[in-house]
């Protein structure tokens, strides 16, 4: 099973509960959705309202937080 793909019994949740979750606009989750560096979950369309699970979204988040934690601090962040 790859990272895009969810377990049968997992949650759908619709675009604009994702975009709650994240505190963002709708509108982010379909920029997100485009913008294919991001590696944002794909969508399961059900007459025509774009669901994703919730379990992928979940661990893209995850992933994201961990990319963050990685990158070295800026200059100015040593500055006192």
């Amino acid at each position: 099973m790859s990272d895009q793909e969810a377990p049968f019994e997992d949650e759908l949740w619709p675009d604009r509960r994702v975009s709650k979750f994240f505190n963002v606009h709708p509108k982010t989750i379909d920029r997100w959705e485009k913008n294919a560096t991001l590696n944002f979950p794909d969508a399961v369309e059900i007459n025509g309202q774009k669901y994703r699970y919730k379990s992928t979204i979940v661990a893209w988040a995850k992933s994201r937080v961990r990319k963050r934690d990685q990158r070295q601090p800026l200059a100015a962040d040593h500055q006192q």
